[in-house]
């Protein structure tokens, strides 16, 4: 399983654009208050190595949003 990936890959148009349209179906389901309206695609998977997944798979909440305030606070 593929456990990182540089930004050449998260840059490359085609991800994009196939993120881009699964979002946009995504929201064709959702009310306007809860669409997608901002995201980003991170180079790296969560896993229990890294510390943000629990044994059973589940993600670890407040270890995501630490490690990953920064961008988050760039999405708001």
């Amino acid at each position: 399983m593929c456990v990182e990936v540089g930004d050449e890959f998260v840059n490359q148009p085609l991800l994009k654009q196939m993120v881009e349209e699964a979002v946009q179906q995504a929201n064709k389901e959702l009310e306007g208050f809860e669409s997608v309206k901002k995201y980003s695609i991170l180079t790296k998977r969560f896993t229990e190595d890294n510390g943000q997944l629990t044994p059973t798979q589940k993600t670890k909440k407040r270890v995501i949003l630490k490690d990953y305030a920064e961008l988050i606070d760039s999405l708001y």
